[in-house]
Order: structure tokens, then sequence, then C-alpha cells
């Protein structure tokens, strides 16, 4: 069996290209003679023999080569949608979605407007703002949103808007660099800006200055359809569509956009009261008993603050622990459901399936 040489143009120096070798390994196994070539070389090399199929990132710089390549027929795909070139196929992640993701997760946050920060010239990051205003738009909220795309934009801003804003940085290096000048300006996070990043590289998201919420991407996925399309070029079939989009995954929060700090009081309190005791807190009705307030009183000085109800913001504290929990601890799943407050396994994972579409356990598995 003759084995196929596929040219992985990636570097390794990025997270989001380390990401993608699982999925392309994962398509490699299935096929038995595929075998994986990663390219160290910052340019394309064009001496010694061809390979069967090129997977990378591909820029306009790389265009004369990748059309010498494909022109002695070598079929490549692409995995960015930052400057995508017109000639190949490509996967990569949906920008638009990405855009309304975040857009729906501040929506729900007690901003007064937002900002976007991205970068001016790369396509991925116009489409995640497209998406980003798109999305505020259909949830019919309105509050102003301001672009930044460079340095001195984002000094003029930080002080001019009124505190909370929401930021939404079009990757997780935009994000920590927007950190750092809310710090250096005297500012705080999350009491004056809630920052939201993409990419959700784990070790530098918990080690920004404040630990960044981020938007976590399917990689591995975007790696497995990339070598499936390789694979049907490679049979001679033509992609049913030019660029394939996946979505992204899911918001992993942090304390960038944890906004515990309210301008009321007693909300502030009852915040503080659910992280602390969600082990123990039956409901909000017990909840207002502990504040020293009605249930109706504290009802609507809760959705006045923060936008949502207290039941609701409790059943979310519930599983975004009970998530974090299942990924990071070997707990049975009645542990877990008692950990954060709900005896009842059946009702637990029911409320588990509602919010993540599918079965705490099923969902663990799948994670691994």
């Amino acid at each position: 069996m003759r084995l196929k040489r596929i040219h992985l143009f990636l570097s390794m120096s990025f997270h989001w290209n380390r990401e993608l070798l699982p999925g392309i390994a994962r398509f490699a196994r299935s096929q038995g003679d595929w075998q994986l070539v990663r390219l160290d070389s910052p340019k394309i090399p064009l001496e010694g023999p061809l390979p069967d199929g090129m997977i990378g990132i591909f820029s306009k710089a790389d265009a004369e080569v990748c059309d010498r390549l494909q022109a002695a027929g070598v079929p490549m795909v692409g995995v960015s949608g930052f400057q995508p070139l017109e000639t190949f196929p490509v996967v990569t992640h949906d920008d638009l979605e990405i855009g309304r993701m975040a857009a729906r997760y501040l929506a729900r946050t007690p901003v007064r407007n937002y900002i976007v920060v991205g970068i001016p010239q790369g396509m991925h990051s116009h489409l995640r703002e497209e998406g980003f205003r798109e999305e505020l738009q259909r949830l019919k909220v309105d509050r102003p949103v301001h672009l930044v795309s460079s340095y001195k934009e984002e000094l003029q801003l930080l002080k001019s808007l009124k505190a909370p804003t929401g930021v939404f940085a079009v990757n997780d290096q935009r994000a920590l660099h927007f950190q750092k000048k809310v710090q250096a300006a005297g500012l705080s996070m999350p009491t004056d800006f809630l920052i939201l990043g993409v990419d959700n590289d784990s070790v530098f998201c918990e080690l920004c200055p404040v630990p960044l919420s981020s938007i976590s991407l399917q990689f591995e996925q975007v790696g497995y359809q990339a070598a499936l399309t390789l694979q049907q070029l490679m049979e001679g079939e033509k992609p049913a569509h030019p660029i394939v989009r996946i979505p992204p995954k899911e918001v992993t929060v942090r304390r960038s956009t944890e906004y515990l700090i309210v301008e009321d009081v007693l909300v502030r309190r009852a915040l503080a009261l659910m992280k602390e005791q969600l082990a123990t807190i039956s409901g909000f009705g017990q909840l207002a008993q502990m504040l020293g307030v009605s249930r109706r009183h504290l009802e609507y000085r809760f959705s006045a603050a923060t936008g949502d109800s207290p039941g609701k913001t409790l059943r979310r504290l519930r599983m975004e622990q009970a998530r974090h929990l299942l990924l990071t601890r070997p707990m049975r799943i009645q542990e877990i459901a008692e950990a954060v407050g709900i005896g009842d396994v059946n009702r637990f994972s029911t409320y588990f399936r509602k919010t993540y579409g599918m079965p705490p356990s099923i969902y663990r598995n799948s994670q691994r």
C-alpha cells in the first residue's frame, strides 16, 4: 500500500494551529494510508517530491507558490479565514456565529454600552463584528456599539464611557491587550469593563491579569473537516461548498465577565450568596429570607439591576458549576448534583440537558 504524503503547513507556535492537529490525525487514522508531514519552514518548499495533498494556513503572500503547486496537481485545503485565498476550499470557524454568540452572552449582562476590539486587516474580525451587531439588533438591544481597531482609539474610549461596558475582543490576544490598557488607566474588571475574548486557550486565559472569559471554538472539528475535504479532492470530487464554516462551541466564563459587582448593594449580596452557598440554597425564596426581604422585593430589585430573575440566575450558576465539576473532578453525577444544590439527580439531569443539549454523563464523555 502506497502511503499518501500529506503536508501540514501550520506553525506550532500558535495555540489554534496545534488544536487542529487532533482532528486531522483522527481522520488520517481512519484512512490508514495517510502519512502526515509537518512543515517547519515559514515558507512552503517547492523542492523535493511533491506531496499528495496539503492542509495549511495560506495567506496572500503564499499565493504564487500555491498556484504553482495547484498547477502541478497538488490538492490544497486552507484552514483560516484571516486572508483566505479563493483558489481552493477553506474550512474555518463560523465568524458570524462567533459574533452572535458574543452578543447573546454580553446582552445578558448589565452593561450600558459595548466595545468591539477588532483587527483592521482581518476578514474574520470584520465578520465577527458584523455578527455581533446583527445579533444585538435581532435581540432589540438598544445600546451603543463602538469599534476600536487601534491603540489610540482604545485610550480615547476607556474613560469616556459610563461603566459597566461590555467588551468583545475578536481574539484572546486583543482581549489581553485591552485588559492591560484598562489596568493602566486605573479602571477595573469586571466593575468597569466586562471583557470577552475568542479561542479559549485555557493556559493563556488563566494567566491574564484577570482570568479571561472566552468563546471556545471547535478546532478539532475544523481539522477533521479539512482532512475530509482534502480526501474528497484527492479522489477527484468537488466539495459542495468552497468555504465550510464550523460554529463555535460555547462561552467559557471566567472572572473577566463575572458581574457580581453591581450598583444595587442588595443584589450584590444576593449574587455573592448564590456563588458561595450553591450547595445549601434551596431556591430564591430561601435566598430572600437570608437577606431579610420579601421574595417579590428581591425579584424586582434583582431584575432591575441585572436584567434577569434571581431564579434563572441561580440555575445558571448551578449549571456552570456543574459543568466545571464534570470536566475537572472524578465525581459521580449524584455527587455533582448535590454539590450544586440539586438533590434530585433526575431533576439535575433535566436542567443540565436543557442548558447544554445533552445529559451530564454524555457531555462529560464528549469532552474527553
